[in-house]
């Protein structure tokens, strides 16, 4: 597998730059039942400003405006378009200084499945395989993130030295060290993260290759701007 990614990133790199794959509606002020969260909790280092009118492709804004709704679960779920997008090119993942360490147990312990669940049933129960699978996947994710932050901690200009945002004496706050990091948390909290990143990663190029087989990307419009 690495031995094609440098061709693969010159790829995907060109294809996030498309309007197709960077713009994204999204309301940013509705909050998550399953956490609730008030505004005054978050970061204003991670505030997003949706991009200015006219920056979408109008073909796009039409077609987010008519789906807005999906099946999930035997139900009919409603995702509204609403007119604010945001450039998710633009606004990378990369490290604000929020520390979002109880976001991530909440998903890894409430969403994720429980492995007493599944771990005895592996190899009789295929509900069980997808389920580890699944946990996988989003623990791939969470690595993935975490790349990006810690690259972003060893690129941190000297005037301006990575510390969190949280620390309420920020001023004396210490300053963040990449390998420290690396090690926290790609290492000792997570050490299946690698692993699972690259699980994460063969999962995105079967997708791929399974939408491309199937003829399903011939039946999509795409709007490249």
């Amino acid at each position: 597998m690495d031995e094609h990614n440098e061709d693969l990133l010159e790829v995907l790199d060109e294809l996030r730059q498309q309007p197709f794959f960077r713009y994204y509606d999204m309301d940013m002020l509705n909050g998550c039942n399953f956490f609730p969260q008030s505004i005054d909790e978050c970061d204003r280092s991670c505030e997003l400003y949706p991009v200015d009118d006219g920056s979408v492709p109008d073909s796009i804004v039409s077609t987010d405006s008519e789906e807005y709704d999906f099946e999930l679960d035997g139900w009919v779920r409603w995702d509204m378009n609403t007119g604010d997008y945001y450039d998710l090119f633009e606004n990378r993942e990369a490290f604000t200084g929020y520390d979002g360490k109880g976001i991530w147990a909440f998903i890894h312990e409430k969403i994720c499945f429980p492995e007493e669940n599944f771990n005895s049933k592996l190899g009789t129960d295929e509900g069980a395989l997808w389920q580890r699978d699944f946990n996988r996947f989003v623990s791939g994710l969470h690595t993935s993130i975490n790349a990006h932050i810690v690259q972003g901690i060893q690129d941190a200009p000297e005037s301006h030295p990575p510390k969190m945002n949280n620390n309420v004496d920020y001023v004396n706050a210490p300053v963040l060290d990449p390998e420290d990091e690396y090690d926290r948390r790609m290492v000792k909290s997570y050490p299946q993260a690698i692993e699972h990143l690259y699980f994460g990663y063969m999962l995105l190029l079967c997708a791929v290759r399974e939408a491309g087989s199937s003829g399903r990307l011939d039946t999509q419009q795409f709007d490249f701007g």
